[in-house]
């Protein structure tokens, strides 16, 4: 069987009783809701896909604070360092 993927709006809400519920049901011992079964896989599948998304969307943010002290921080000390003495003087 092929690997095919299916996309599903559904809102923030709905997934996390859904997975409340799960978890519930998974700590008082019901079989169906044990790790391995069918729906549990389910909404662990979902729960992973919703946290790449999530850091998919930060990625940008991370990668300006990444750069933002090569870009200002390291020649602004530079030209202080270099300069400093004849300024203080």
């Amino acid at each position: 069987m092929a690997n095919k993927t299916v996309s599903v709006e559904l809102k923030k809400k709905t997934i996390l009783e859904a997975m409340n519920i799960v978890r519930v049901q998974r700590d008082l011992g019901f079989p169906a809701y044990q790790k391995g079964e069918p729906l549990h896989d389910l909404l662990m599948e979902i729960k992973r896909d919703i946290n790449k998304q999530t850091k998919a969307n930060k990625s940008f943010w991370r990668e300006w604070w990444d750069f933002w002290p090569l870009s200002v921080v390291v020649p602004f000390m530079l030209l202080a360092i270099l300069f400093g003495p004849y300024l203080t003087r």
